[in-house]
């Protein structure tokens, strides 16, 4: 996500030179004297002045074009750097607690790892699906969700009094959280 934006906010800053080059380049004369009639003759002051206001206007359009769709993207890479620390969060938090619990001498509680496994992966994919409002998963997790709610609140509800889960950083819960909530919706 983050290669997409990046690529698409340098794609911006060309359009945005070239439209900035435009006015410089005598681009913009051109445009204008291809538009006025044939035999209309303008002072030369008053050509000047057209020219230079012209160009100033496609200056600040592009200027503010530039500058809402630059705002726009970068809001764009903060929700999905906030959806990505989340996922982030949860993964390391799963590879150090299993890392602890298989480090010791007789590992105990293992049975929670696959557990917290199986309810994060439909968790995550409904966060995912909601956060980016991913029109063709929705109906597949929601009819999912729909037809495993018992065994989902089931181990949800197992999940929770857990050890792995009460460690869970708050940001970590969040899927968690949806998925209860849309577990207990009507």
């Amino acid at each position: 996500m983050e290669k997409a934006i990046s690529s698409e906010a340098a794609e911006l800053r060309a359009k945005y030179v070239k439209l900035l080059t435009l006015p410089i380049t005598g681009g913009l004369a051109g445009a204008i004297d291809s538009v006025l009639p044939p035999g209309f003759s303008l002072p030369l002051s008053a050509k000047i002045a057209l020219y230079v206001a012209v160009a100033l206007g496609a200056l600040a359009i592009a200027f503010l074009w530039y500058r809402n769709r630059l705002l726009v993207l970068e809001e764009l890479r903060r929700f999905a750097f906030e959806r990505s620390f989340v996922a982030g969060e949860l993964l390391s938090y799963l590879r150090s607690f299993t890392g602890g619990l298989f480090s010791a001498e007789v590992p105990r509680g293992h049975e929670q790892v696959p557990l917290m496994i199986s309810v994060s992966w439909v968790a995550l994919s409904l966060y995912f699906a909601e956060s980016y409002q991913v029109e063709e998963l929705l109906p597949k997790l929601r009819a999912l969700i729909s037809a495993l709610r018992d065994q989902l609140a089931q181990m949800l509800s197992v999940l929770e009094g857990s050890q792995i889960f009460m460690g869970l950083p708050e940001e970590a819960r969040k899927p968690f959280m949806l998925l209860r909530k849309r577990l207990f919706e009507s």
